[in-house]
């Protein structure tokens, strides 16, 4: 089952890479088709004018000659010739447009398919080599014991869930498009378009920067650091700073009572409960304040 995992896991990678190159192939494609309408638009309009001078001539003997109607009708027949090579082209541009469209759309769907599939055996083999002898001594019931575990498993599978989407969507994408510019930036060292080089170098040293603060937010996220260094207060205190600074919604941080030394786990557990309420603000609330209480007592915190 292990390998069985690991192959349809093989098989939404390689499903990812060929939509990026699909989708690279897609905006090629949306800018030939562009510039070719356009030349379209241009050549229907040549090619009125030019019908008209054509019907102009031909009807006036007196003031043009046969040399003239010759030329205009020559004319008129190579735009019209160059009007039809266009109009092929537009219509198989738009019909390769279609087809990568399409193409994009069911890669997305063996992607997802295939990590639904592999969350669900995740879950299967870790509940299958799981070891809950600890929860055993603790919990009555059978039945409870299996319900916790399977609920433990599920939540550590969103949460993996979450993260490789997180990358996926952010460093992921992010790097893909650096080695895009890189491969430009090559090809402008062979033309010696050095301005350009110099643009492209620019945008990479953007787009790396951005990548870097996307990667330290995901490592955040994962373990705020500043949580084993400063504890559990500062690092909420910030955290409402730095929120507020993202989103301007002006925020407050208040601790009553005096600060009781916690476990890590309960360190972080408090943690991402504030910070999912932070979310949640940010998501459904629509709120301009938002204010975090964490207060102590003798037998128990509240936030």
């Amino acid at each position: 089952m292990e390998s069985s995992k690991y192959q349809i896991f093989e098989i939404a990678e390689t499903a990812r890479v060929e939509k990026l190159n699909v989708e690279m192939e897609l905006q090629k494609v949306m800018e030939e088709t562009s510039n070719t309408i356009i030349q379209v638009d241009k050549l229907e309009m040549d090619y009125r004018r030019a019908r008209l001078r054509l019907t102009e001539v031909s009807r006036d003997f007196h003031r043009f000659t046969e040399q003239d109607i010759r030329i205009a009708y020559e004319a008129a027949t190579q735009l019209q010739l160059q009007l039809t090579i266009f109009k092929e082209s537009e219509f198989h541009l738009r019909a390769r447009r279609d087809e990568l469209q399409k193409r994009i759309r069911a890669l997305e769907k063996t992607v997802e398919r295939a990590e639904s599939v592999v969350s669900q055996m995740n879950v299967v083999l870790e509940y299958l080599s799981g070891d809950l002898n600890q929860v055993t001594r603790i919990l009555e019931s059978a039945k409870n014991r299996q319900l916790l575990g399977l609920k433990i498993i599920l939540a550590q599978e969103d949460e993996r869930k979450r993260i490789a989407r997180e990358i996926h969507d952010g460093v992921a994408q992010s790097m893909a498009n650096v080695v895009l510019r890189t491969e430009i930036v090559e090809r402008m060292m062979d033309k010696q378009d050095y301005v350009t080089i110099k643009e492209e170098l620019i945008d990479l040293k953007k787009q790396v920067r951005s990548g870097l603060e996307e990667v330290r937010k995901i490592i955040f996220n994962l373990r705020p650091m500043a949580l084993d260094d400063l504890g559990l207060v500062p690092t909420l205190r910030k955290y409402s700073q730095d929120f507020e600074e993202k989103t301007k919604v002006h925020t407050s941080f208040e601790l009553v009572g005096k600060e009781i030394r916690l476990s890590p786990a309960m360190d972080i557990a408090i943690f991402r409960l504030a910070q999912e309420a932070f979310s949640n603000v940010l998501k459904h609330a629509n709120a301009s304040f938002v204010s975090l209480e964490l207060a102590f007592f003798r037998e128990h915190v509240e936030v």
